[in-house]
């Protein structure tokens, strides 16, 4: 994917003034984080990082790059192993990595566009936070909280959904104290970022009474972002597993990261037209969770016969059909394009592999109600 992605894409440097101007401003100089942006000072870690990987005498352009292959290569392997101590075997944990990094174009379009650091640092961080839960590590759930909130803001609702998980599976009263601290440097954090901009200030009240004024035009989002750019399949084909009445259980269980994925799935849907062209990136930091949780699911309580199995297996096989078209027909902005728009209008390696997954639930839950 890496050795792809710089025989595809040419990185266009416009994009970085449209794009990501603030993170490479902050990336050549930290104390940017008081005159940028309240967003992109809030997000300094990525940039941070950068600073000082950079002062090795590595360019901040080739220091994002680099950084960016690792970060995606780490996400493959925390990936696996997170899928494997769910009592995966390792050719199914193989087949959900490639599911979940190849459904979607989000994680893709950020090794092409390497400025996009901070959005694979978040998947990283969600996959940790799951981990330490699993785990019972206060300290790792502390320190992935603090980069968190330097990383993406709205991660503070995961780590503080975290926070009340851990207390509750293990009554540990230091999970209290640390939730604290996370609080606090987040409150400083918030204050201190763009300090020297005055900010503009509005009551909870006006906020409240804004989103009801304009409650009619959410709908009217929904029905844009859903029907008119057809991203209703972007849910496709897993979707019909949340209509499972065993897997709701498993929904409430991990009410932590349900919670918190439908923050950035809500966002995108209903303010679709907020975030336009970054509507995808928005979605699938909520969907990837979702998708992690049906696919530890179905190869647990679905997948019981060894033909199923390789079914599964095979699938993520049909995404090269897409990858290879990619290849020898787009360079730069048509990847975009065609995963908007290109890839509804045939029967693209996504409509086989959704026609491939439904099958396989078709079957196994045949035989489960027979």
């Amino acid at each position: 994917t890496i050795i792809f992605s710089n025989l595809l894409y040419e990185y266009e440097a416009i994009l970085s003034l449209q794009d990501a101007s603030g993170y490479i401003l902050l990336a050549e100089n930290p104390y940017n984080y008081f005159i940028l942006t309240h967003q992109d000072s809030m997000r300094i870690f990525p940039s941070l990082l950068v600073f000082f990987v950079s002062k090795m005498g590595i360019s901040i352009e080739n220091t994002f790059k680099y950084l960016t292959y690792f970060s995606f290569i780490w996400l493959n392997y925390k990936l696996f192993f997170s899928l494997k101590s769910f009592e995966i075997k390792n050719y199914l944990a193989l087949s959900s990595v490639a599911i979940l990094i190849y459904h979607n174009h989000s994680i893709i379009y950020s090794v092409f566009n390497f400025y996009q650091l901070l959005d694979i640092i978040s998947y990283i961080l969600i996959l940790y936070f799951i981990d330490v839960l699993k785990n019972k590590r206060l300290f790792v759930l502390f320190f992935v909280s603090l980069i968190s909130i330097f990383t993406k803001e709205y991660l503070l609702v995961l780590a503080l959904l975290a926070h009340i998980k851990f207390y509750h599976l293990y009554k540990e009263k230091l999970s209290i104290i640390s939730l604290a601290i996370i609080l606090s440097v987040f409150l400083v954090h918030y204050n201190l970022a763009s300090d020297n901009i005055v900010k503009e200030s509005s009551s909870i009240f006006e906020i409240i009474q804004s989103i009801f004024e304009k409650f009619s035009l959410l709908f009217n989002s929904f029905y844009d972002c859903m029907f008119l750019n057809k991203n209703f399949f972007l849910f496709m084909p897993f979707s019909i597993l949340f209509f499972y009445k065993k897997f709701i259980p498993i929904i409430f269980k991990n009410y932590e990261l349900t919670l918190f994925s439908l923050i950035p799935i809500g966002f995108s849907v209903f303010i679709f037209d907020f975030v336009g062209n970054n509507f995808f990136r928005v979605y699938y930091h909520g969907y990837f969770i979702l998708l992690f949780l049906v696919l530890i699911y179905m190869i647990n309580n679905i997948l019981l016969t060894n033909y199923s199995k390789i079914l599964f297996f095979i699938s993520p096989s049909l995404f090269l059909i897409d990858y290879l078209y990619i290849f020898f027909n787009i360079q730069n902005h048509g990847f975009f394009n065609f995963y908007q728009v290109t890839r509804y209008t045939f029967l693209s390696g996504f409509y086989l592999f959704s026609i491939l997954i439904f099958l396989i639930l078709f079957m196994e839950l045949r035989k489960k109600s027979s």
